[in-house]
């Protein structure tokens, strides 16, 4: 009897638990489809090559990045003819040594004074921590005023010491969000040449805006971007003290431009937002292909399951002949050659170790602008712990020799001093990379 009824609720219990247990697979597979897909950037060839570039990011409905996706997995039509995906690179950014562009954008007004801008400034300063070296930013504050801390070629450790001295303006009587935020989105549009292409901002704030002289909708546009150029995704991290009346306007505008909208119920939280989104940026997609370079405007669409995203941009013509041209060209060159030659050939001088184990040691100097690093591709290489793997250049203006920090780990120090700007070089300054000292003899 008793093996009887062992046997009925085995019958009727093991088919229940296969159920659930499909429906939690079913479930978890459903958490991990595709939820958003953005096609932020379209970069065609602009030198002899064919080579289309996409900036793309694939997340799940829960928001998390998917980050293993293959050529097979994607669906490419450029102009509507479809990319056969033997034709297709693709790579993480987080491992395309390409880098990031973004811009920080903090509430000084009162409302969020005390512990939600400490907290602010502490993971702003964390965010920092976490980028690397070819990751660019600038930060941008607002309250009765909009102020650039630190713009896009900065070295970091301003940026860090911008962020340092940042205070609550606790008399403020306005509050111009959306001013602030459309100053980000300009930086972003007019950072330097040679800044990496993937570009973002993050806006803490509590969104409620008075006087600002641009609109939401304006700021929108704005990061949206038109033919040729990039999406600028906007990720907004609201905190209110005083009930939510902002934060519904800052959802609507990471919504908008392709960002994400996280609220905190504490300051705490703040931490893990910037990290999430830093996360999401660096697990996106650099796709490249061969495309045919005819000078029209191009619409370059992606297809992720049921997901979809387009842009438009403008192809060089890569094909027009300049034969005419040649010749000229040709002898421009080979002056340009000649002239070359005499420029790197001239000695500026050198570095030399005066002291420590390396004394006696000395690089010299030849050329316009020589990179100084850890890594061998460095046109001088010092090999030392403390010692960036781009650390510094040294550059020739007008005659002069100068030395330039590229945002370097532990700094570059002239005469004793760290320098934050280009420095012109005297025979006889002690300039210091790291911990390795030497002197510029002329």
């Amino acid at each position: 009897m008793r093996a009887r009824l062992l046997r009925t609720a085995l019958v009727v219990v093991i088919p229940l638990l296969a159920m659930a247990g499909q429906g939690g697979a079913d479930e978890a597979f459903r958490l991990m489809r595709v939820g958003r897909l953005h096609l932020d950037d379209v970069v065609p060839a602009s030198t002899d090559q064919d080579t289309v570039e996409l900036y793309l990011r694939a997340e799940t409905i829960i928001g998390e990045p998917l980050d293993q996706l293959r050529p097979s997995s994607l669906a490419v039509r450029d102009n509507g003819e479809m990319i056969d995906s033997s034709r297709i690179q693709l790579e993480l950014l987080a491992e395309s040594g390409l880098g990031t562009s973004s811009v920080l954008v903090l509430d000084t007004g009162r409302a969020l004074g005390g512990e939600p801008f400490e907290q602010a400034k502490a993971a702003a300063r964390q965010f920092l921590e976490r980028m690397g070296e070819f990751d660019h930013v600038a930060i941008v504050s607002f309250g009765d005023d909009v102020e650039v801390v630190s713009d896009f070629g900065a070295p970091r450790t301003e940026a860090r010491f911008g962020l340092e001295e940042l205070q609550v303006q606790s008399k403020s009587l306005s509050k111009l969000v959306w001013d602030g935020a459309n100053r980000a989105v300009e930086l972003l549009r007019a950072r330097p040449a040679g800044l990496p292409r993937r570009a973002f901002i993050i806006l803490f704030s509590d969104g409620r805006d008075s006087n600002s002289v641009h609109s939401l909708e304006e700021v929108g546009d704005l990061a949206r971007g038109g033919p040729n150029q990039a999406r600028m995704p906007i990720f907004t991290i609201g905190y209110s003290r005083f009930g939510g009346g902002g934060l519904k306007d800052l959802d609507g505008l990471a919504q908008g431009t392709g960002g994400s909208a996280f609220q905190a119920s504490s300051p705490d939280e703040l931490a893990r937002f910037f990290d999430e989104i830093w996360k999401r940026m660096t697990h996106s997609f650099v796709v490249r292909y061969a495309g045919e370079m005819d000078g029209e405007r191009h619409t370059v669409e992606i297809t992720l399951e049921d997901r979809s995203d387009s842009r438009e941009v403008d192809y060089p013509d890569l094909e027009t002949r300049v034969w005419p041209w040649l010749l000229a060209v040709l002898v421009l060159l080979g002056a340009g050659a000649g002239v070359a030659w005499f420029l790197q050939s001239r000695s500026l001088g050198r570095l030399v170790f005066e002291g420590g184990p390396r004394s006696g040691q000395s690089h010299a100097l030849r050329g316009n602008k020589l990179r100084v690093g850890a890594l061998d591709e460095n046109d001088i290489v010092l090999n030392s712990p403390t010692v960036s793997r781009f650390h510094a250049q040294l550059r020739v203006r007008g005659g002069r020799l100068e030395v330039e920090d590229l945002g370097s780990r532990n700094g570059t120090f002239v005469n004793g001093t760290p320098i934050r700007v280009p420095v012109e070089l005297q025979s006889g300054d002690r300039v210091r990379f790291g911990d390795l000292e030497m002197v510029y003899r002329k």
